[in-house]
C-alpha cells in the first residue's frame, strides 16, 4: 500500500505530464472580441403621429474602414422621415443610405477616410421614424458587414445584433405626415472606358475593394485614380461602386 507522500508525488507527476503535453493546456486561450452593432434605444413607447429617433451604434476594438448594412422595419406601423449620415464614424458613402417605406428597408455602404480607420464606439447612422399605426413595431439589423482597415478588405466578425421593439399607442393624427423622399449625397460621375476596379485582383467586385479604396484615398495611391485625373476622390469612388 502506498503511503500518502508517495501518492501525492504520483498525482503531481500525472498532473505535470498532462499540462506538459505539447504545451496545450499551458497556453492561454485568447477569445477575440466581436465587433458589436446595436440600435439605441432598443425599446420605447410612442403614440401614432409622433416621431422618434434611433441610432445605429458601432463598437469596435480594431481599426475598420467600411460598413455595409441592411435594416428592416415594420412598414405597416413605421415610416422613415429622415436619415442623417453625417456622423463621426463614416465620412464617405459609396452607397448613400436609402430606404423604402413601401417594403420597410434601409440599405447603406459607407466608410471612413481617417488615416488609422475607426475604432471605439460611435453612431454610424441616425434615423428618424414616424409612428403610423398601433401595436408593437420592430426594427431589425438583418445584415451587417464591416471590413478591417488593413489595406486588404478583410471581413471582421460582427456579433449578432438585438432587435429593437417600440410600442405604439392609439392616438389620432393631427395632420398628414410629410415624408422625406430623397437623401442628399455625393454627385456621381461616369467615364466612357470602364477602368479596372478589382483592387485585390480576386476576379470580382466586392466591398473588399471599397475597403482598399479607403486606404488608397488617404494615401493618394493612384491605382485607385480610376478616371485618371491625377487625384483619388469621390469621383473615383462613384466609379468603383457603379
Amino acid at each position: 500500500m502506498l503511503n500518502i507522500p508517495t501518492m501525492q508525488l504520483l498525482i503531481a507527476s500525472v498532473i505535470a505530464g498532462i499540462l506538459g503535453i505539447s504545451g496545450f493546456l499551458m497556453t492561454p486561450v485568447v477569445i477575440e472580441k466581436l465587433i458589436s452593432v446595436r440600435i439605441e434605444p432598443s425599446e420605447g413607447t410612442v403614440i401614432t403621429g409622433e416621431t422618434f429617433v434611433i441610432e445605429i451604434v458601432v463598437d469596435s476594438n480594431t481599426p475598420v474602414n467600411v460598413f455595409k448594412g441592411f435594416l428592416r422595419f415594420d412598414e405597416e406601423k413605421l415610416s422613415v422621415t429622415t436619415i442623417d449620415y453625417n456622423t463621426s464614424i463614416a465620412d464617405l458613402w459609396a452607397e448613400e443610405p436609402w430606404y423604402s417605406n413601401g417594403v420597410g428597408t434601409i440599405n447603406f455602404i459607407g466608410g471612413t477616410t481617417r488615416s488609422g480607420g475607426f475604432s471605439g464606439e460611435g453612431a454610424l447612422l441616425t434615423i428618424t421614424f414616424t409612428a403610423k399605426a398601433t401595436g408593437d413595431a420592430s426594427i431589425n439589423i438583418e445584415e451587417m458587414q464591416i471590413l478591417a482597415h488593413d489595406g486588404l478588405g478583410t471581413l471582421v466578425p460582427v456579433g449578432t445584433p438585438i432587435d429593437a421593439i417600440f410600442a405604439i399607442s392609439a392616438e389620432q393624427l393631427d395632420s398628414e405626415t410629410k415624408l422625406q423622399t430623397k437623401v442628399p449625397g455625393p454627385t456621381l460621375s461616369v467615364v466612357s472606358i470602364p477602368p479596372k476596379t478589382d483592387l485585390n485582383a480576386d476576379g470580382k467586385q466586392t466591398i473588399a475593394d471599397t475597403s482598399i479604396f479607403m486606404t488608397d484615398l488617404v494615401k493618394q495611391n493612384l491605382r485607385s485614380d480610376f478616371n485618371q485625373d491625377g487625384v483619388v476622390n469621390l469621383k473615383d469612388l462613384s466609379i468603383l461602386t457603379r
